[in-house]
């Protein structure tokens, strides 16, 4: 097939100003751009978390969410090249190929190659009810996309998850239905994602199982490592929910057989979105789980194997309170991060902080008094980013559904300072959720869901169908010396 290149080449005027360039928390904010057209035309979806940013320079690519009908949705994206001052022309990655179907989760991702970048989403289609994960390259930093390459070879394929080496090499994994149970299943690319394999390949073997939920990490040489929920088709068939983990010698080719990390010491029965990266030889997993009711709690784990995840040691409690805790965890170098929501009752929403500087070894505060980032006791679901081009990293999330906010540290993390929280943006009238982040040497950029209350949007039974209106935003928050 011909390379099919579509070109947004033209930038424009950012076409919807919601504020101009102020200071505002002793960091100058850059003006808001509203990232669909079409006034509460941008769309949700099942799970969270469906935008996606870069940040490479004076350059950042999004992607996100745009309403396509009642049902279908598009993985739309748009690129500025000069910090956010203007942007392309709004662009689906899903047409024309996937056009008018249920397109989901865009994320993505910086290759090694100058300017190169990859976008990975699902995708489905509503007449026959296939579902495919998709991926498209770009060497011009999102100007223009070549072709859709689809992964799977049967289509029962969703919520897609991936890792990439230094020199462009990755692997992509994700959950699948082509056998009934779900499995996983995974593809690679050696080539910074030119070619793939074919077929794609299964990891979890466990029959009567339903696996989900993987999250991926590469190690040294062609080393790659798989973890996933792993829960049985009917409670009390074959044991309790657990994480199963499996890893490959070849960056996906072949993978041994799974095998159960050891969770003697949790409380719970059911762990929840795990997250793994490797760093320095040793593997680090960290997930959550919560219980409901009279007796409701929440907790957060970590298990660390030196071995390729043959054995583990834990599970470490890093956190327990009533609120279900969320987290997002990264590595950079020789640092891992970690930060999550959590809190009690009178208190239920903090942001916390910790880090480590030996590839997970030691970690720079006690897990009993971790570092908090917010000032506020509604605080949650916290991102982070780190720089590439410096030593920066930046936290944002959201404070009790009105506010945004966002702490930048400019020393891989080691000091932070409540007085530079700067709020990115407030609304008492609307929701706002779901804030992501990048990040680069000069500046940080914060993009952010704007979700119509429901309550002033009462629907009749004439309407029943009608999509709630919600708006997706994006705004430069420089960072000043």
């Amino acid at each position: 097939m011909k390379r099919s290149v579509v070109s947004v080449l033209a930038l424009g005027i950012v076409l919807s100003v919601l504020g101009a360039a102020c200071t505002r928390g002793g960091a100058e904010l850059g003006p808001v751009l509203q990232l669909n057209e079409k006034d509460g035309g941008g769309a949700s979806f099942s799970w969270a978390y469906y935008t996606s940013l870069v940040a490479d320079g004076d350059r950042v690519a999004v992607a996100w969410m745009d309403q396509n009908g009642k049902q279908n949705r598009n993985a739309m994206t748009r690129v500025s090249v000069d910090r956010g001052q203007t942007w392309s022309a709004p662009f689906a990655l899903n047409e024309p190929d996937f056009a008018n179907t249920i397109s989901v989760v865009p994320a993505l991702h910086q290759l090694p190659a100058e300017n190169e970048l990859l976008a990975l989403w699902q995708t489905r289609r509503n007449e026959a009810g296939q579902k495919f994960v998709l991926v498209r390259r770009s060497t011009d930093f999102g100007a223009t996309w070549g072709e859709t390459t689809v992964l799977n070879t049967r289509t029962q394929s969703f919520l897609p998850v991936y890792a990439q080496r230094p020199d462009g090499a990755m692997i992509v994994a994700w959950t699948d239905e082509r056998n009934i149970f779900r499995d996983i299943y995974v593809n690679r690319s050696l080539d910074g994602g030119k070619t793939w394999l074919d077929p794609d390949v299964l990891v979890s073997k466990l029959p009567r199982s339903e696996a989900g939920a993987p999250t991926l990490a590469l190690g040294e040489g062609d080393d790659a490592y798989l973890v996933w929920e792993e829960r049985p088709h009917k409670q009390g068939e074959g044991g309790r929910p657990s994480l199963s983990t499996a890893s490959t010698k070849d960056m996906g080719a072949a993978w041994r057989r799974p095998r159960t990390v050891d969770m003697s010491g949790e409380k719970l029965p059911s762990p929840m979105w795990p997250q793994l990266i490797f760093n320095d030889g040793l593997l680090t997993l960290v997930w959550t789980g919560g219980v409901t009711g009279e007796n409701r709690g929440s907790w957060l784990w970590m298990s660390q194997s030196a071995d390729g995840g043959r054995t583990w040691k834990g599970p470490t409690e890093l956190y327990s309170g009533t609120t279900q805790a969320f987290f997002h965890m990264q590595s950079k170098g020789s640092q891992v991060y970690l930060t999550w929501h959590g809190g009690e009752d009178d208190q239920p929403g903090h942001i916390y902080w910790n880090a480590s500087d030996d590839g997970g070894k030691t970690w720079r505060h006690p897990w009993t008094s971790p570092e908090r980032l917010d000032k506020s006791d509604k605080a949650y679901h916290p991102r982070l980013a780190v720089a590439s081009d410096s030593d920066n990293v930046a936290v944002t999330w959201q404070e009790d559904h009105g506010r945004v906010a966002l702490s930048v540290s400019k020393d891989l993390g080691k000091t932070w300072s409540l007085s530079d929280v700067t709020v990115v943006t407030e609304d008492s009238e609307a929701k706002l959720r779901n804030p992501q982040v990048a990040v680069a040497a000069n500046a940080a950029y914060v993009l952010w869901e704007q979700w119509a209350d429901k309550k002033k949007h009462i629907k009749s039974f004439a309407d029943v169908n009608k999509v709630l209106p919600k708006d997706d935003y994006v705004r430069r928050v420089d960072i000043l010396p």
